[in-house]
């Protein structure tokens, strides 16, 4: 029993009414983002937080000319070792990840006598990402992290896996900076990612109106079979 009079339940054509007036204005809402991205379309996908993604960082010793010229010498073996047992198998790379690591341990000290490297697996929090068209969601992801010294100076990093590291489209230094030329302006981003949330809200609202009119078709057939 409903305690207070002014409370009333919404039923029937009123639900339906409400509903198309709250997908109305999700409908329109969208429209003061159409300028700022590249399509209409919902053009995003987003990654699973289920499935696995794995991060290869790379840390300079500092931001000395020397010592950024050791971390390219060092990320290009890093590419090719890595890239070599990419080759050598077909067993993703989540499940030899630990094989991989296990490879650089051993083969980059060899390479590059007298640097002090520190090979290791963390997981870490990642901001916000959007490469090209997939997003990645805030969260701690695994990183396979190479530190030269002391790591203090500009870093490098790419996806491992999902596979947007080998080839190099898709890789960047310096992290912080994110000045991949297909990577939209901070601005931009943001009311994309926003166009994306109302996109992704005017669907849900879709479903639930749909599921509206099905029960209210429902009701209705059972009371006509009722006067019947």
């Amino acid at each position: 029993m409903n305690r207070n009079p002014e409370i009333k339940a919404i039923k029937g054509p009123t639900a339906v009414l409400a509903l198309l007036a709250g997908l109305a204005l999700l409908m329109g809402l969208p429209n003061l983002y159409a300028g700022a991205c590249p399509s209409r379309e919902l053009p995003w996908e987003i990654q699973d937080p289920g499935e696995p993604v794995i991060r290869l960082h790379l840390l300079a010793h500092s931001d000395a000319p020397q010592d950024q010229a050791a971390k390219m010498a060092i990320v290009e073996a890093v590419q090719e070792m890595v890239g070599a047992e990419l080759a050598r198998s077909e067993v993703p790379v989540p499940r030899r990840i630990q094989e991989i690591a296990a490879v650089l341990r051993a083969e980059l000290p060899a390479r590059f006598p007298g640097q002090p490297l520190e090979i290791r697996l963390e997981r870490e929090y990642f901001p916000l990402r959007v490469y090209g068209i997939r997003v990645f969601p805030p969260g701690e992801y695994l990183a396979l992290k190479v530190v030269i010294g002391k790591g203090e100076g500009k870093n490098w990093w790419c996806l491992l896996f999902p596979s947007l590291c080998f080839p190099l489209a898709e890789c960047e230094e310096d992290d912080e900076a994110l000045t991949d030329e297909d990577l939209p302006d901070p601005e931009k981003q943001e009311r994309c990612w926003s166009f994306y949330l109302l996109e992704w809200w005017k669907r849900w609202w879709a479903k639930v109106l749909k599921k509206v009119n099905e029960s209210n078709i429902m009701s209705m057939g059972n009371e006509q079979m009722n006067k019947a």
